[in-house]
């Protein structure tokens, strides 16, 4: 998304209680006992596996917003404001208790990116990359395992090269280059909840494209995002879990060049989670709602527009995302 975003934006600028009630340990129970107690899986859990055999289907809407400061000289120039939406849907089956696999797509029915002073915008809508990928539980926790592992992998390959948008031509979302995720999760379940910690990392191939009107040629180089989420989930009854987290990500240097134009883009951000799972039909379905929010610690983006140098400054970004998962 980012890719697109500040192609656009440069073009306009010159152009995310109750306990469960449990029976009191008996005295002699110990803690590796209390963790046996627990063992039972739910599909609300933030580690979840689908069982061997088990096919799941999710669907998603999600809405987005981002916004810029453009500055000249240390001197404010321009604000820059980016609204989108995003449908999806998602299938994976469960090889093995501990291995699933998964496939995705996702549809972008409008991204609008809009210069405030002058009131220019620019839109794309379409089909994003589709997404494989699958998920191996190398650890299960147990009395003598005090939590799980899992890793994650996902892939979405080019499909077609990058088309951004003016404000005179409707782009694509599609961002023109390969992008591999790498997942390592640890997911501990407790008699009161459940505590989480992932690590990420994204690695963003090389893209190539032009802009929507076909005039200008683009380019960017490789780059990638790492970043780190704790999360911890508490059921407030027996069908409604509640949840929180705190994180951090890296985005490391980016640069795109056009004939005109080039950018020179990296950043840092504080990230907020909260959200609820809801129990529809044990077992079956469930209902997933989240908001997320970053807010830039360091950001550094300098624009080279024709040798005129701009600063790029960013704004909180925030995520709202509406979900629903059947198992089958």
């Amino acid at each position: 998304m980012r890719f697109g975003f500040v192609m656009s934006t440069l073009l306009l600028a010159t152009l995310s209680h109750a306990q469960t009630t449990e029976p009191a340990a008996a005295p002699s129970e110990t803690p590796a006992e209390s963790i046996g107690r627990i063992q039972e899986r739910n599909m609300v859990d933030l580690g979840y596996l689908l069982p061997q055999g088990r096919l799941a289907l999710n669907a998603y809407a999600n809405v987005y917003t981002e916004a810029y400061e453009i500055k000249q000289n240390s001197t404010p120039d321009s604000k820059v404001a980016s609204i989108g939406n995003r449908v999806g849907i998602e299938l994976s089956y469960g090889i093995f208790d501990s291995l699933n696999i998964a496939a995705g797509v996702s549809y972008v029915p409008m991204r609008k990116t809009e210069e405030q002073i002058t009131d220019l915008s620019a839109e794309s809508r379409g089909w994003e990359e589709p997404t494989v990928g699958l998920q191996y539980r190398v650890l299960t926790q147990s009395e003598s395992a005090p939590f799980d592992i899992v890793l994650g992998l996902n892939y979405s390959p080019k499909t077609e090269d990058l088309k951004y948008a003016t404000f005179t031509s409707d782009g694509t979302p599609a961002r023109g280059g390969d992008k591999t995720s790498f997942d390592l999760g640890f997911y501990r379940r407790t008699s009161t909840g459940e505590l989480a910690l992932v690590l990420n990392h994204v690695s963003l191939g090389k893209t190539e494209g032009k802009s929507a009107s076909g005039l200008t040629e683009i380019t960017g180089k490789a780059t990638g995002t790492t970043s780190v989420m704790g999360t911890g989930q508490f059921p407030f009854n027996d069908k409604v879990f509640v949840r929180g987290g705190l994180g951090a990500t890296h985005n490391q240097e980016t640069e795109t060049t056009s004939a005109t134009v080039s950018s020179i883009e990296s950043y840092g951000t504080l990230d907020f989670l909260a959200g609820m799972r809801i129990v529809v039909i044990p077992d079956r379905a469930m209902v997933d709602l989240a908001i997320s929010a970053q807010a830039p610690v360091k950001t550094d983006i300098e624009v080279n527009e024709g040798g005129t140098i701009k600063e790029m400054t960013s704004a909180a970004r925030a995520n709202f995302l509406a979900g629903v998962k059947f198992l089958y």
